[in-house]
């Protein structure tokens, strides 16, 4: 693949910048709490524990169950159409640059980052495809087994990702910008706190704001310093700044 420091790499900050704008307008403004942790609803239904906290997050989501599932349909049915492609492309494209840095063992982590966002996204259709079941099962049949079956893949994907960024940040602290060594600190908070969601859920939540922050300030610098972060690649730390 090979990449211009002119176009291509300008055009993909400009991208992220687009997909995070798009996030925060189409965000849940209602400010709810799911089962008495989350904000997201999707995140609280593939980390619930239980086929109760699945039954108690249809009626928090909606006290018309069948309004509650068809909103949930609706979300699956993006999920697996868009945004797993969608993610899983931007992904690919940071691997692919960590790939192309020249500082040791640059291209064993890229390969390694790539496989964990591969399994990942693996493990995201599974996920999708346990929810589906859930959603075609009636209230009083939802089980433990069935909240598990939800939850294990999940984890898995959100563990698999956030090893992968945390991979990935290596390559922002390879480069002598200070804005390219904020976005790894930030990406590195942020895989650590996902991380850290392994063992206690709410925090898988709370790492989207450092890597949404990552994600921000490494698109900042693709578009104004793309030349000197190409440059980096081959030369890490050559030209301080």
């Amino acid at each position: 693949m090979k990449l211009s420091g002119n176009v291509l790499l300008p055009a993909f900050g400009v991208l992220i910048i687009a997909l995070i704008v798009i996030a925060v307008i189409f965000r849940d403004k209602t400010k709810r709490v799911y089962l008495g942790q989350f904000s997201a609803p999707v995140l609280a239904l593939e980390l619930a524990q239980s086929g109760e906290e699945i039954r108690t997050l249809l009626r928090e989501v909606n006290e018309d169950e069948k309004a509650a599932r068809d909103w949930f349909w609706k979300g699956l049915e993006f999920d697996n159409r868009i945004f797993i492609p969608l993610y899983f492309a931007l992904l690919t494209v940071f691997c692919a640059l960590l790939f192309r840095h020249n500082f040791a063992n640059a291209k064993p982590l890229a390969v390694i980052a790539f496989i964990c966002v591969a399994a990942g996204a693996a493990c995201d259709y599974l996920e999708n495809h346990h929810i589906a079941r859930a959603l075609n099962t009636e209230s009083n049949l939802l089980s433990d087994a069935m909240a598990d079956a939800i939850r294990i893949p999940s984890l898995w994907k959100w563990g698999l990702i956030f090893f992968a960024i945390l991979l990935m940040s290596s390559m922002f602290f390879m480069n002598p910008n200070r804005l390219c060594s904020l976005a790894g600190l930030a990406f590195l908070i942020g895989s650590l706190c996902g991380l850290y969601g392994m063992i206690n859920r709410v925090y898988v939540e709370k790492a989207a704001i450092p890597v949404s922050l990552g994600l921000l300030l490494s698109a900042i610098l693709f578009i104004i310093s793309s030349r000197s972060f190409l440059e980096a690649m081959s030369d890490p730390f050559a030209k301080k700044v």
